[in-house]
């Protein structure tokens, strides 16, 4: 089943997932908050630390460690000619999974 509805649907699943670590479950909700119809989210570092409070370098920590856990999708936004959109430390496109875990 794939994702319908806004954030609030993300949200919700962000919060019934089984996720120990305090921070990584805090950054999910915080990039669920910003899901869109698809499951798709872009909200840049500085925005997920704006609402956590948690510092850039720890941020990509927990996203790595909410990739490894196959709770997010990340990957480096580019334009059609290659060059980076923006740096990756600032921007990454995030996507949840398509079945609910």
């Amino acid at each position: 089943m794939g994702w319908q509805g806004v954030s609030y649907n993300a949200t919700d699943w962000a919060f019934k997932q089984p996720i120990e670590d305090s921070g990584a479950k805090l950054v999910l909700l915080a990039i669920c908050h910003h899901a869109d119809n698809k499951g798709e989210a872009f909200p840049s570092y500085a925005r997920i630390n704006e609402l956590t409070g948690i510092a850039k370098r720890t941020i990509t920590r927990k996203i790595s460690l909410l990739v490894e856990l196959g709770l997010l999708h990340a990957e480096e936004r580019t334009r059609p000619n290659g060059s980076r959109t923006s740096t990756p430390v600032s921007y990454t496109h995030l996507t949840l999974p398509t079945k609910r875990i």
